[in-house]
């Protein structure tokens, strides 16, 4: 029988197969052994449709400003480059 690795989530030793994935069942946390060691260290920005985003990428910041008494809420857009330095 092969070893199978710890849950990344929770550190359980109770890791099952099924199918292409490996499942644990004390936190119910699925994942791919294949896409796991491409997982990246550090903090990894993403965007609103699960895109991970890449030094030199443009973003548009959306804040919505409230109003009182207006029937919508009125959005501010701030475009930006972003930056190694930033996070999240």
């Amino acid at each position: 029988m092969s070893q199978l690795p710890n849950c990344p989530k929770c550190n359980s030793e109770y890791v099952y197969e099924d199918g292409a994935l490996l499942v644990c069942p004390e936190c119910a946390y699925e994942w791919n052994p294949a896409e796991q060691a491409e997982v990246e260290e550090g903090i990894v920005a993403i965007d609103a449709n699960g895109n991970k985003l890449a030094d030199g990428d443009t973003v548009t910041l959306i804040k919505d400003l409230k109003v009182k008494g207006a029937p919508k809420r009125p959005q501010t857009r701030n475009s930006c480059e972003k930056h190694p330095y930033c996070r999240g």
